[in-house]
C-alpha cells in the first residue's frame, strides 16, 4: 500500500549535502570579479547561429588594373566569432558580459516592445527633401519631410540592430520579429528625391548591420526567415537613399555618418570598389577638403605643425594631435570619436589593412592595422579630447574648419560643457587592452582606460553601435569586472583662509580618482572658473595671490566624476585676521609659539587647543611665505641653523631669508622648507607637550608633514 512512499531521511541528507556544496561554492567565489552570475531570464533554449561566408571579388580601377579583395559576412562591425563570443559568455553568466548584457537589455530599444517610429504613409515610401510638402494621400503638411523621416529612420534602424543582437543572444523570436518588421517596413520605400540628409546614411549602416545577423542565420519561424526578396528590397532602399549623401564632402562628424552608410551598403551588397572608397574616406578622404571640414582620421584628429590661420610654423616641441571639432562644441567632438571608432571597428572586422600613408586598403608588406594608422592617430585624438575634459589644459592651435565657408577657423576650444565624458570607448579600449595587450596604466592609454572603466558597462547614445557587450573579447574573462571603477563624491571639503592672500582647500580622498579639479568664484551664484591646470593629485589645494578681505567660493570636482557643493572662506586683512594651525602627521601635536616673545626663543609643539599660540598667519614674501604667530607676533625663523635636529626659533619681523619658507603639497599635508638653511620644519617624533620644533634635511618621514587645520 505504501510501496511508493519516499524515505525523507536520506532525502534530507542529500539536500543538506547539496546546500553545503552550494554554500561552499558561494564562499569560494564570493567577491570574485570573474565568478559566474545568474543567467538572465530572457535567455531561451533556442540558440541562434550565424554561418560565416566570404565573397572573393574584383573590379577594374581607374588605371585599368584589376583590384581583388574579399568581403566577409556577417561583417558589419561584428564577425561570427564576435557574435558567438558575446552570445556564449552571456548565456554562461560570465562577467563582464553578464553586466554588459543587463545594461544593454535595460535600454528601451532592446525591450520586447520597443517603440517603432515608422509610419506607413506616403513620405516614408516616397522620401522627400527638406522643404514643405503635403502628403497627397492624407493631406498632412510637413515643413521638413526629409528630417521627419530621417530622424525616425535613424532611431528605428538602431532599434533594429539592438533587436537583432538581443535575438542572437536570447533566441527569443520576439526580438527577431521586431528587427525584421523594421527592416521590411523601411525597405518598402519606392524612391527618394535628391537632396542631402546624412541620417539616411546612418539608417543604411545600422539596417545593414542588423541584416547581416539575420541574413546569415536561420530561425524556426518560417515568416521570419531572411529571403532573397529581403536582400533585394534592402539593397533597393540603400541605393535610392544614396542620393542624399556622399562619402567625401560632409562636415566633420557628419562625414563619418556618410562613410558608415557607404561602408554598410558596400559590405551588404558585396561591392568591393565601394568598400575601398569607404575605407579610404574613413582614413584620409583625399577627395575631400585637405584639412578644413574633412572628417577622416587624418584630418579630424589633425597633426598640427602650423597655425592654420596665420601660417606661422609651430616650434617642433609644440607639434601635437588636435581633435578639430572641439572648436565647435563638446557633443560633436565626441561624435568624431564615436563615428571613427565605428568605422575602424568595421574595417578591422573585415580583416582589412591599410597603406600607412594613403590609408587605402592594402595587402602590401608595410600595410598597417587601421587602429595603428598614422601611429595610432585615432587613439591620440581621443586622448587629447579626454585629457581636456578630465581637467588638463591642452595646447590648442587655430585650425581651419570650413563649416560654412572656405575661410572659417576654430581659434579656441569651445569650453562650454567642459568635463563631460560621453561613453564611446568600447572599441578602442577593448582593442588596446585585450588584442594588443597594452599596459593601460601607461601614459598613452591611461586616459582612455580611466574614461572607459569609470563608465562600465558602456551603452552608447543613439547613432552608433558602441556597446561594451559587443566588443569585449574572450580574454576579458580573466579580468571580469575587476577593472570597473565606481567613483565616489567629494566629502569633507573645507576652505580655510591662512592670511590675507591664501586659502587652503582640503577634502577626503576618493578611491581610484585620477585627480581633482578646482573651481573658484567670488559669487556663490555666479560662474565657477577652473583654476587648476591639471587634475590635482593631492587632497589639499593652496590658492594664493588672493585679494585681502574678500570672500571666495570653491567647488572640487572628481576628474571625470561629480562636482561638490560650494564652500567658502574670507581672506584676512583690514577686516580681520585669518590664520591656520599646523598639525604634525607623525605626532599629532600642533606648532605652538609657547607664549614666548623674546627673539631667538624656540618654537614648540602642543596638543590641540584654542590658544592663539597655535595659530599662524601666512604672509606672502615674494615667491616665499612667512608665518606670524597670532599670540606673540613673532615669525617662525630658521635661525641660520643648518644642522639636522636644530631647534626652530622665533624672531620679530625682518627681511632675513631665515623667516622665509616654501610650501609644498604632499598628499593631504604640506611640507615647509626654510629658504636660508634648506632644512624642513620637523616634529622630531616628539610627543610631549612643550617639546621643541626641529629642522631636518628633506626626507620621507611623517615628522616633516603638516596638516592644515582651522
Amino acid at each position: 500500500m505504501y510501496l511508493f512512499k519516499k524515505n525523507s531521511f536520506p532525502h534530507r541528507i542529500v539536500s543538506g549535502i547539496l546546500c553545503l556544496v552550494l554554500a561552499m561554492t558561494t564562499f569560494l567565489t564570493i567577491g570574485s570579479q570573474t565568478a559566474k552570475a545568474a543567467i538572465s531570464p530572457l535567455i531561451t533554449s533556442y540558440k541562434p547561429q550565424v554561418v560565416s561566408t566570404s565573397a572573393n571579388l574584383s573590379y577594374i580601377n581607374s588605371s585599368g588594373n584589376t583590384v581583388m579583395g574579399t568581403i566577409h559576412h556577417p561583417g558589419i562591425a561584428m564577425r561570427q566569432a564576435d557574435l558567438d563570443n558575446m552570445r556564449d559568455h552571456v548565456r554562461a553568466g560570465d562577467e563582464p558580459w553578464n553586466t554588459a548584457f543587463n545594461a544593454f537589455a535595460a535600454d528601451s530599444q532592446s525591450s520586447k516592445t520597443p517603440r517603432i517610429y515608422y509610419e506607413d504613409v506616403y513620405i516614408f515610401r516616397h522620401i522627400q527633401g527638406p522643404w514643405g510638402f503635403t502628403d497627397p494621400e492624407t493631406g498632412v503638411y510637413y515643413s521638413n519631410p526629409s528630417e521627419y523621416v530621417g530622424a525616425r529612420a535613424n532611431t528605428d534602424s538602431e532599434t533594429a540592430f539592438m533587436q537583432a543582437v538581443m535575438w542572437y543572444i536570447t533566441g527569443d523570436e520576439t526580438y527577431r520579429t521586431n528587427a525584421m518588421k523594421i527592416i521590411r517596413s523601411y525597405s518598402a520605400a519606392v524612391d527618394c528625391v535628391t537632396h542631402t540628409n546624412f541620417r539616411l546614411a546612418t539608417m543604411s549602416y545600422l539596417l545593414s548591420a542588423a541584416a547581416e545577423i539575420l541574413r546569415y542565420s536561420d530561425t524556426p519561424t518560417a515568416s521570419l526567415k531572411w529571403t532573397g526578396a529581403d536582400t533585394a528590397n534592402l539593397t533597393h532602399l540603400m541605393d535610392i537613399v544614396s542620393v542624399t549623401y556622399n562619402a567625401h564632402s560632409f562636415f566633420m562628424n557628419q562625414h563619418q555618418f556618410t562613410v558608415m552608410g557607404t561602408m554598410g551598403r558596400a559590405i551588404f551588397t558585396n561591392n568591393l570598389q565601394l568598400y575601398d572608397e569607404a575605407v579610404e574616406a574613413a582614413t584620409v578622404n583625399a577627395a575631400g577638403d585637405q584639412g578644413g571640414r574633412n572628417g577622416s582620421i587624418k584630418h579630424q584628429m589633425r597633426w598640427m605643425t602650423t597655425n592654420e590661420r596665420t601660417g606661422a610654423a609651430l616650434d617642433p616641441a609644440d607639434y601635437h594631435v588636435q581633435a578639430i571639432e572641439m572648436g565647435r562644441d563638446v557633443g560633436h567632438s565626441y561624435g568624431n570619436v564615436a563615428g571613427l571608432s565605428t568605422l575602424v571597428r568595421t574595417i578591422y572586422a573585415q580583416g582589412t589593412k591599410v597603406d600607412p600613408g594613403t590609408g587605402a586598403r592594402s595587402a602590401a608588406s608595410n600595410a598597417v592595422n587601421v587602429f595603428n594608422f598614422l601611429e595610432d592617430r585615432l587613439l591620440a585624438g581621443t586622448t587629447y579630447l579626454l585629457k581636456y575634459h578630465l581637467g588638463y589644459d591642452v595646447l590648442w592651435t587655430p585650425a581651419r574648419a570650413n563649416q560654412s565657408s572656405t575661410i572659417q577657423y576654430y581659434d579656441t576650444i569651445n569650453a562650454d560643457g567642459r568635463g563631460r565624458i560621453d561613453a564611446f570607448y568600447s572599441v578602442l579600449y577593448n582593442y588596446y587592452k585585450y588584442i594588443e595587450n597594452q599596459d593601460m596604466t601607461g601614459e598613452k592609454y591611461k586616459y582612455l582606460a580611466y574614461a572607459y572603466e569609470t563608465r562600465m558597462p558602456e551603452v552608447a547614445f543613439k547613432d552608433y553601435p558602441l556597446f561594451m557587450l559587443l566588443y569585449t573579447p574572450d580574454a576579458a574573462k580573466t579580468v571580469g569586472l575587476s577593472n570597473k571603477i565606481t567613483l565616489g563624491s567629494i566629502t569633507g571639503l573645507t576652505a580655510t583662509a591662512a592670511g590675507a592672500n591664501t586659502i587652503y582647500l582640503s577634502w577626503s580622498d576618493v578611491p581610484n580618482a585620477l585627480g581633482y579639479n578646482i573651481y573658484r568664484s567670488t559669487d556663490p551664484n555666479g560662474t565657477f572658473t577652473k583654476i587648476s591646470s591639471a587634475p590635482n593629485a593631492a587632497t589639499l589645494y593652496r590658492d594664493t595671490n588672493l585679494t585681502p578681505d574678500s570672500s571666495y567660493y570653491y567647488q572640487v570636482e572628481v576628474a571625470g566624476g561629480s562636482k561638490s557643493a560650494a564652500v567658502s572662506a574670507t581672506t584676512g586683512g583690514t577686516l580681520g585676521t585669518a590664520s591656520v594651525r599646523f598639525k604634525n602627521a607623525a605626532t599629532g601635536l600642533y606648532t605652538d609659539g609657547m607664549g614666548r616673545t623674546v627673539n631667538g626663543s624656540a618654537a614648540g609643539q602642543w596638543s590641540s587647543g584654542t590658544s592663539n599660540n597655535q595659530r599662524w598667519i601666512e604672509e606672502i614674501s615674494g615667491s616665499y611665505v612667512r608665518f606670524k604667530n597670532v599670540a606673540t607676533g613673532l615669525y617662525l625663523d630658521g635661525m641660520g641653523l643648518t644642522t639636522n635636529g636644530s631647534n626652530v626659533g622665533q624672531w620679530s619681523s625682518s627681511t632675513s631669508n631665515n623667516q622665509q619658507w616654501s610650501v609644498s603639497i604632499d598628499g593631504n599635508n604640506v611640507r615647509l622648507q626654510n629658504r636660508a638653511t634648506g632644512l624642513y620644519l620637523d616634529g622630531m617624533g616628539r610627543t610631549t607637550n612643550g617639546s621643541d620644533l626641529g629642522l631636518w634635511g628633506g626626507g620621507s618621514s611623517a615628522n616633516q608633514r603638516w596638516q592644515i587645520v582651522n
